[in-house]
């Protein structure tokens, strides 16, 4: 069978496909369908003979209980929607006495309380059912344990007493498994038997492997759901500036473009906290004053050189001739390495003295604090928007492992699949609501 969750604007519908909608399931509800495939509603008195002899005698009324989680009555049947393959349940509707919340009567998942869902709640039917062929329900267990002052279940929203949402979530992937507590069944009767007789095997041993291995994988998640969400949305949103910058690339002022593009940094490399542009630095070697366009400063107050360039074509990337069949760096692109080397060179000499009056003269722009410091500085060079074929990326990035000690050499391309592969990572997994079990 099949089960999904749809939503429109007043109520959540759940849409139940059973392997075959067979005289059983239709005596449970006391339903019919005629030729046409309209439905029929009955009473258990006047049920026709051929249903009435296949329905349980332990029904008391009009009813299906869904995978032991879900019951729904022959009164939340919506009749428009039901035909003779599905069946189309009320789930849970608005109530305007409680902005924000879909709510579900506590009837459907057999508890005294009822449940309410914020609007926004990603819905997927296996969020109420877990264990085995998931048919034990989530929201009976929660009931079960709540004291009869708790008059309401709240997922999400602003509600003192809402659980959140991704601790909801959390709670599901954590529950115990028919396995986790077959073991533990095995493990307790092995405890006080091992004295006497000997076991198959070591089942506390198997347990513990079990439970371990178990708590290691959530233990060691990357991310959580609640910050993930608001990554991806500053994923998403910095991936849109960046191709409406590349797509106003000729027209965009310098100044424009690169504001545009420090405005997706930190999406990108959260370990800056400032950025200090048009930074004068003594060249001691000289005697003369020269300026980076921008440093960057971590969260301990080390500083990187950073170098905008605008979205070249390739051939300010790479020459158009080769040498000996290799590709060798353009103009622009060995310009920009050199300028960010000459730069690190200038600030490792100024040492100590520069690193307090960067520090006096920029204090306004650093956290509270902070103490700007030239310990080991790197580059990162943007530059560029090209596809390269096979032969040019192969020696582009042997041009870039090259330099790496140096700078970070990084185009608008693979800034844009850098964000779209972050995307992916942390984006919850589209498996679709309809779900065959």
């Amino acid at each position: 069978m099949s089960l999904k969750l749809i939503k429109n604007e007043r109520e959540i519908w759940l849409i139940y496909q059973p392997y075959s909608l067979d005289d059983t399931i239709l005596s449970k509800l006391c339903i019919d369908f005629d030729s046409e495939n309209n439905l029929i509603r009955y009473s258990p008195e006047t049920l026709p003979k051929r249903l009435r002899e296949t329905r349980p005698a332990t029904y008391p009324d009009a009813s299906l209980w869904i995978k032991k989680v879900f019951t729904f009555l022959q009164s939340d049947l919506v009749d428009k929607e039901c035909d003779g393959d599905t069946l189309v349940f009320r789930f849970a509707y608005l109530d305007d006495r409680i902005p924000g919340y879909f709510k579900v009567k506590g009837r459907i998942f057999s508890c005294t309380q009822d449940l309410l869902l914020v609007k926004d709640f990603d819905l997927d039917w296996r969020l109420f059912c877990v264990g085995y062929e998931r048919r034990t329900s989530v929201i009976k267990k929660i009931s079960s344990i709540l004291d009869e002052s708790e008059h309401q279940i709240i997922i999400g929203g602003d509600n003192e007493k809402a659980i959140p949402i991704d601790v909801f979530k959390d709670l599901v992937d954590r529950f115990p498994t028919t396995l986790s507590l077959e073991q533990y069944g095995e493990a307790l009767i092995e405890r006080y038997i091992q004295e006497y007789l000997l076991p198959r095997k070591d089942y506390g041993a198997q347990l513990h492997c079990n439970l371990a291995r178990k708590q290691q994988t959530l233990q060691y998640r990357l991310g959580n759901p609640a910050f993930d969400r608001n990554r991806v949305e500053n994923l998403n949103a910095a991936q849109q500036q960046l191709k409406d910058l590349l797509n106003k690339s000729d027209t965009t002022p310098e100044e424009s473009w690169q504001q545009g593009v420090l405005d997706i940094l930190p999406v990108l490399f959260p370990q800056y906290v400032a950025v200090i542009p048009k930074v004068a630095i003594e060249d001691r070697l000289t005697g003369k004053s020269r300026q980076i366009d921008f440093l960057l400063v971590d969260a301990s107050g080390n500083v990187d050189v950073l170098e905008i360039k605008r979205a070249f074509p390739k051939n300010h990337l790479l020459m158009l001739r080769t040498y000996r069949d290799n590709c060798i760096p353009a103009r622009e692109l060995s310009g920009g390495i050199s300028q960010i080397e000459k730069y690190i060179h200038l600030l490792l000499n100024w040492s100590v003295d520069g690193e307090k009056k960067l520090t006096e003269r920029y204090s306004s722009l650093l956290p509270k604090g902070l103490k700007i410091r030239f310990l080991t500085p790197h580059g990162l060079l943007l530059i560029g928007n090209c596809k390269f074929n096979e032969t040019e990326q192969r020696d582009f990035d042997l041009i870039r492992r090259q330099y790496a000690h140096i700078t970070d050499i990084i185009t608008y391309t693979d800034l844009l699949q850098r964000l779209e592969n972050m995307i992916d990572v942390i984006s919850p997994a589209d498996t679709g609501n309809a779900q065959t079990t």
